[in-house]
């Protein structure tokens, strides 16, 4: 999986939508994300993860609290990420559960969770995407199907989060198991071990089972063993003995009985027999005058049917005399056709056979053309070998001087580019003094605008506090007023109340007041008592002004704080720039513009340098290519000037052997085709013209002798028609029919021949029956008389009854003994069946063991296969970790177990080189762990993708890490990141380790990161 293109909005530090174009680093493979603590580098991974699998890449980090703490509340928190695996590109949108404003009234509601997957045609702004699942759950398994893992695992082996680096490496020999079994497909060994457990289990629960129902055999057939079955067989077979005596008894009797009972059922049956024939005889004799007269019309027309195949005859006859008529005029036609076309390729043969005669001269010439042709074809070749070599010699001589001029280009753009380069440098050696000057420059406009503006706030914010301190002080009158108001109210209303206990004072009684009984001077008031609510409206008037009072004194201060604060930044930065180089400048815009150009020029110098110095390295090998070019060319023309040499003397001496004439091979082979035609056209005319001949006389014969036959039949058929028709006349009158006519009614009643015929046969049968019948009754009964058969009745039925029931206790038995046999069988068979069992669970159940582990390595079969893939990981690791430790370390699987109660093979160790022993990865330093881990993960991803059927590790991220590392283990460890080019695999590393930034800002694509603000690439 590769990232091309994500997008955030108001997710983690970045409160507005911020998207990252990974497409730009092209065919690069490393990049850096780099900024200080908070700035959003790891949100970056957060929304990777949060995209594919709805989860952050720390599991401290739950996905719902992702939202920005700075977004607008009306923007939603959404992440989409587009990337791609292998050629196939797929874009994937997650918006969290949130709250958002009601769109009516006020108040917030909650919005669901979305998350949709698309399957994108290109990565233009007008491809088309097909959506290829929705909802939250659905999208997360299509991912885990695409790429391969879950999410937990991602977060283990592409992205490797803060406090997960390390994971893989200091993993339990069962976590690393369900990553590496992921990571190389190997599942399937896992079924070959569950389906030695399944044979092994099937066996043992056939052989269960078997055992089962050879107990059941015994308890169904209430015995323990075969011996007792056989004992049981033995006895019922002596008891159906015994039972089929007594029936053979019985049935004697019972055939005697019988016998007896038959008999006399027989003589009352006979008499009975007589009485119904007497009776069906004489009903029959009253219908035989009406079948008579049937029998006499059933006669007449059997004879018309006889004749009627003789006048079909007739008919057909005639029709066969018209038809041979109209063959005999078809015939005369065609043999007039043949005659016509039997003389005509007559002709044409007789002018064939006068043309052959020049065959044999044709034939003749035809020869000697044969004979000069193979040495034309000889010369041929040779003239054209001649001309392909005369062309090739002028081919190379005009490369060679091609490749001369080529050459002569060459030397003179090297040295055109040393010139330039030698012009250039200068230019290029003040590119980061100018870009300083630039930079100072902008910052002095940018302080310089921003004084101007500061000033212009100042100026706002005293005017601003001149008219708050005025309102102020109308405040304070206001609430001088209220507060007058409000004393002079209690004065009057005091003298109110005075003078109205002065008005109640009777003489004589004490006053309320002072107890005097004595009333000389009392008070009078003419002034009417205020209204009470006018009162509490002025008091809370007061209120309302103090508040207000209080507010402005408030605003007072914060724009004094204000002011004081703009004062003293004015204050910092006049004085910064008293001291610039730029405050006696004129047009600061102006230098700055100068600034650029000048820096412009020193880019252009620097990407000049660059490109004429990938152009030289270039020259020089094209000149050393040209060079060797030409070599080669020259050593061309002398093999070629030699061949040319021996095969133009090896053409002049064949032309020499054959006659001017005959120099032309495409003449003679025109003239040998040309003969061979001739010939062949003379021949095949001879042929063509004598079978149209033989055909068309053959055809002449053959029509005339069947025409000639077909004339002698016509005239016997007439003759046969006239006899016909003469011979039936006679045979009508002989068979009793009157006329023609006469005939074809009686033959038109045929229809119901058969049905008459069948009434006149059965009332025939019938009769005759009837009389057989009465016959043989009178003879049955002569010399008997009726008998009583009652006594034998009962006799007969009390033997059946006992016959039945021996049978029944015999069918019982035999029926007892079937089963005893059937058992007898099961028993033997289930027997054979356990010994065969037996001997198979003794191979697979011995299998089974050592394939699920029970085996002196406690090693399952998968885990393996698994430990030998784990070999090349660690030997791939170890290739870098040797790189990034100088030598020191090496991983390697641990060969031994020494927890018995667990899985053994995929353990990991360090050997390390300065002590010469091995130890436990755990007891690494943090630096050193760190490489480690690097290495393992990066050798993991080279084997995974290097196997067949394996995940494709396009990317890898690692978060921080390189902090723990020194310089000189930072710069090995940059080095093997660096190699990864050339998989093709792309390594972002995220890191606030300036060393890092300084060491790769040249070579990689940096990722500036920064809260709230947009994240862009800078190379």
């Amino acid at each position: 999986m590769k990232p091309l293109f994500l997008t955030m909005q108001a997710f983690g530090s970045f409160s507005n939508k911020e998207t990252i174009d990974f497409s730009i680093l092209k065919n690069r493979s490393l990049f850096l994300i780099h900024g200080p603590t908070g700035s959003g580098k790891t949100t970056i991974l957060d929304a990777i993860c949060f995209a594919l699998y709805g989860e952050s890449s720390g599991k401290d980090r739950a996905a719902y609290i992702m939202r920005s703490d700075f977004s607008d509340e009306s923007l939603q928190t959404e992440v989409s990420l587009t990337f791609s695996i292998g050629k196939e590109i797929y874009r994937v949108l997650r918006i969290p559960e949130q709250e958002r404003i009601k769109r009516r009234g006020t108040g917030v509601t909650k919005r669901a969770a979305e998350a949709t997957l698309w399957k994108v045609n290109s990565t233009e702004d007008n491809s088309e995407e097909n959506i290829i699942a929705d909802r939250w759950s659905r999208v997360t398994e299509k991912i885990e199907v695409l790429l391969g893992f879950r999410s937990d695992q991602f977060r283990q082996v592409v992205i490797l989060p803060q406090g997960d680096f390390r994971r893989l490496l200091s993993a339990n020999s069962q976590e690393r198991q369900e990553i590496l079994t992921i990571l190389f497909k190997t599942g399937r060994f896992k079924l070959f071990e569950d389906e030695l457990k399944e044979a092994a289990k099937t066996i043992r629960t056939q052989y269960e089972n078997l055992s089962n129902q050879l107990q059941f055999q015994f308890r169904d057939s209430n015995v323990n063993s075969l011996e007792e079955l056989s004992d049981l067989i033995a006895a019922t077979d002596i008891s159906i003995c015994t039972y089929d005596n007594d029936l053979n008894t019985t049935r004697n009797e019972e055939q005697s009985a019988l016998k007896k009972l038959t008999e006399a059922k027989e003589i009352n049956a006979r008499f009975t027999e007589l009485d119904d024939a007497r009776k069906n005889f004489d009903l029959l004799t009253g219908e035989k005058e009406s079948f008579e007269k049937l029998s006499q019309q059933i006669d007449l027309l059997e004879k018309a049917l006889l004749l009627e195949n003789e006048w079909n005859h007739c008919i057909q006859i005639e029709k066969d005399l018209k038809k041979i008529q109209e063959e005999q005029k078809d015939a005369e036609i065609k043999t007039e056709q043949y005659k016509k076309a039997k003389q005509q390729y007559e002709l044409v043969l007789n002018n064939a056979l006068e043309k052959n005669s020049f065959r044999e001269k044709h034939i003749h010439e035809l020869n000697l053309l044969k004979q000069a042709e193979p040495k034309l074809l000889l010369i041929e070749k040779h003239r054209s070998n001649n001309i392909i070599l005369r062309n090739r010699l002028n081919e190379v001589t005009d490369q060679k001087e091609n490749k001369k001029v080529h050459l002569e280009k060459v030397r003179t753009a090297l040295q055109r580019i040393q010139d330039e380069l030698s012009g250039v440098r200068e230019a290029a050696l003040l590119t980061e003094s100018r870009k300083q000057k630039i930079l100072d420059i902008e910052k002095f406009i940018s302080e310089q605008k921003k004084l101007d503006e500061l000033k212009i706030s100042l100026k706002k914010i005293l005017s601003a506090l001149e008219k708050a301190d005025n309102d102020y002080l109308a405040l304070v009158e206001k609430i001088d007023k209220c507060k007058a108001d409000i004393e002079e109210y209690d004065r009057l209303r005091q003298e109110y109340q005075i003078a109205a206990i002065a008005g109640n004072l009777s003489p004589g009684l004490p006053c309320p007041v002072c107890g005097s009984t004595e009333h000389p001077a009392p008070a009078l008031s003419n002034t009417l008592i205020p209204d009470d609510q006018k009162l509490v409206s002025v008091k809370e008037h007061l209120k309302q002004l103090e508040n207000d009072k209080e507010k402005q004194r408030k605003i007072i201060e914060q724009q004094q704080i204000a002011a004081a604060n703009l004062k003293k930044e004015i204050s910092l930065i006049s004085e910064a720039h008293q001291n610039s180089a730029f405050q006696e400048v004129s047009s600061v815009s102006d230098l700055l513009k100068i600034a650029k150009e000048s820096f412009n020029e020193s880019l252009e110098a620097v990407k000049r340098i660059e490109k004429l110095t990938n152009d030289k390295s270039r020259g020089e090998i094209a000149s050393a290519n040209t060079e060797k070019e030409l070599e080669n060319l020259s050593n061309s023309l002398s093999e070629i000037n030699a061949e040319l040499l021996s095969s133009e003397t090896m053409l002049k001496s064949l032309e020499a052997d054959v006659p001017s004439e005959y120099q032309n091979v495409s003449s003679i082979t025109n003239l040998i085709s040309k003969k061979e035609d001739e010939i062949k056209q003379l021949e095949t005319a001879v042929e063509k013209a004598r079978k149209e001949f033989e055909f068309y006389n053959e055809q002449y014969i053959m029509s005339r002798t069947a025409l000639q036959k077909q004339i002698d039949t016509e005239a016997e058929m007439v003759r046969k028609v006239e006899s016909v028709k003469s011979i039936f006349s006679s045979k009508i009158q002989e068979n009793g029919l009157t006329d023609l006519d006469h005939f074809i009614a009686v033959l038109n009643r045929k229809a119901t021949l058969q049905d008459n015929k069948q009434k006149l046969q059965n009332f025939n049968m019938k009769l005759h029956t009837a009389d057989e019948r009465l016959q043989r009754a009178n003879e049955k009964c002569k010399g008997y008389s009726s008998a009583d058969s009652s006594s034998i009745e009962n006799l007969c039925k009390d033997l059946q009854a006992k016959i039945d029931s021996l049978t029944n206790q015999i069918a019982s038995l035999k029926q007892k003994r079937e089963y005893f046999y059937n058992k007898k069988e099961s028993v033997i068979k289930i027997k054979n069946e356990i010994e065969s069992l037996e001997k198979r669970f003794g191979t697979a159940g011995k299998l089974h063991e050592i394939a699920s582990g029970n085996n002196p390595l406690r090693m399952t079969f998968e885990r393996f296969i698994l430990s030998s893939l784990l070999d090349e990981v660690l030997f791939a690791g170890t290739q870098r970790l040797k790189i990034m430790s100088c030598g020191r370390f090496e991983m390697h699987r641990a060969r031994s177990n020494n927890d018995l109660r667990t899985s053994g093979g995929l353990d990991l160790q360090i050997f390390d080189s300065y002590t010469g022993t091995s130890r436990p990865v755990a007891s690494l330093s943090g630096g050193e762990s760190f490489l480690a881990a690097l290495s393992l993960a990066l050798g993991l991803a080279d084997i995974v993708q290097s196997h067949a059927g394996g995940i494709r590790l396009e990317t890898i991220f690692i978060d921080e890490g390189f902090g723990s590392l020194d310089p000189e283990a930072l710069d090995l460890a940059f080095q093997a990141l660096s190699n990864l080019g050339q998989g093709g695999r792309l390594v972002g590393i995220i890191s606030h380790v300036s060393e890092l930034r300084e060491r790769i800002n040249t070579r990689l694509e940096l990722i500036s990161g920064k809260k709230g603000s947009s994240t862009r690439f800078v190379i």
